[in-house]
């Protein structure tokens, strides 16, 4: 690599919009065709799950997006300080390969005396160079705006910057005002949509770890969000609001697709759940998996009346595990028996470290001194739900909604062994 476009990709990697940008395009995620996730291993939305720019530059329309513009004005800035930038290898380092050729289709425009040869079959064009170690440059020409468009997609596409940790996100978030301790804020009124919800004349992103699953194939919202507006018209929903994730709703740039997979998931409708709260921890395990559900249930008194913490943690095998830290889904509620229903229930990501995790896991506490209900290190939030009751039903949609895939089925398990 040569030192000017070494010193392009080491400065515009070190602003602080780039690591903006490369946390909103991650958070846009796009769920594979059919609409449905399939997460297989821990900390898989903020670490793991691929940023593919030829689902985002797909939907390009030769405007820079919004949310983008600020970044792509600094790198201009950049790459004009780049006096000896060989063109042909800033185009081959950000089109040049089997993943980010279709971004070179879309933004790269073929030279007058090609077109007439290669306007109907600029991809085959494309391919050709690549195969046979062309100049991009001989062939084509660029716009310094769509150069840095390029360039930020295959940063982000080629992970130049991990995020680790809940910590960095908490680090950078600017959240929506007014919100309550755990960064939340009352939604009211919001019209929620494939990736994200607008708020008035705001568009925000849902939340990185928010799994935006869709439940059929005319799904307008994710499956959580659908569950419950359908199931708790009446409800408070207290949702993260990151400012750094919204845009104005004139602006939104959307990646989401019409997709024609069912969600299958499991649908619990329990007659009671007493056989539930006279245990004060359950613990059941994927038989082939070897991944595990810690049921906690602890009781409480609110205003007089008694009633049940039930909370639902994720414990991944440890094998699966490739991390400093785990971010485990974590779903709390507040089960009140004469009401024969819930009043809360909150969805958090519980980091840990990786050893304090799977000393957790192991359940050894005589060796470990690490008890299954251990307190995490880190109680990250990302929405919650109160009404004046929330059925039973309800409730095991919205664990079953929220679970990582592998767990849903631990999670009929569980309840079976509990009975």
């Amino acid at each position: 690599m040569s030192k000017d476009l070494h010193y392009l990709i080491d400065n515009l990697t070190n602003l602080d919009e780039f690591w903006t940008i490369n946390y909103y395009l991650r958070t846009m995620k796009k769920a594979p065709h059919g609409g449905v996730f399939h997460i297989t291993i821990p900390n898989a939305f903020l670490i793991h799950y691929p940023f593919a720019a030829w689902s985002f530059i797909a939907c390009y329309d030769e405007k820079t997006p919004f949310f983008m513009q600020k970044l792509i004005k600094q790198a201009i800035e950049l790459y004009n300080e780049c006096d000896d930038l060989d063109v042909n290898e800033l185009m081959s380092y950000c089109f040049g390969d089997n993943d980010n050729w279709y971004t070179g289709y879309k933004l790269l425009q073929i030279k007058h005396e090609f077109k007439n040869e290669y306007s109907e079959t600029g991809p085959a064009l494309i391919w050709k160079i690549i195969e046979n170690k062309m100049r991009f440059s001989d062939y084509f020409t660029i716009s310094a705006q769509n150069a840095m468009l390029g360039l930020v997609l295959a940063l982000s596409a080629k992970r130049e910057i991990v995020i680790p940790n809940t910590e960095s996100i908490v680090s950078h978030e600017n959240l929506r005002n007014p919100h309550d301790k755990y960064g939340l804020t009352l939604i009211e009124k919001a019209e929620f949509m494939r990736q994200g919800f607008q708020i008035n004349d705001a568009y925000y992103l849902y939340n990185i770890f928010v799994d935006t699953t869709i439940a059929d194939p005319n799904a307008k919202m994710p499956l959580t969000f659908q569950i419950i507006k359908t199931d708790i018209p009446n409800g408070r929903l207290f949702m993260r609001c990151d400012n750094k994730l919204s845009v104005p709703a004139s602006e939104i740039y959307s990646i989401a697709t019409v997709d024609f997979q069912k969600f299958h998931g499991i649908t619990l409708d329990f007659v009671s759940i007493d056989s539930i709260i006279k245990k004060q921890t359950i613990v059941h395990i994927h038989e082939q998996l070897l991944h595990k559900i810690a049921v906690i249930v602890k009781p409480d008194i609110e205003n007089g009346n008694p009633f049940f913490h039930i909370e639902i943690e994720e414990l991944w095998n440890p094998d699966t595990i490739k991390d400093n830290y785990v971010m485990a889904v974590f779903i709390h509620a507040k089960y009140f028996p004469k009401k024969n229903g819930f009043t809360h229930i909150d969805y958090s990501i519980n980091q840990y470290e990786t050893d304090t995790y799977i000393a957790k896991y192991r359940e050894s506490v005589n060796k470990t001194m690490v008890p299954i209900d251990k307190y995490c290190d880190v109680h990250y939030k990302v929405w919650c739900v109160e009404a004046e009751t929330i059925s039973v039903q309800t409730w095991s949609k919205l664990v079953c909604a929220t679970l990582d895939e592998p767990f849903r089925e631990i999670f009929l398990e569980t309840y079976k062994y509990a009975n």
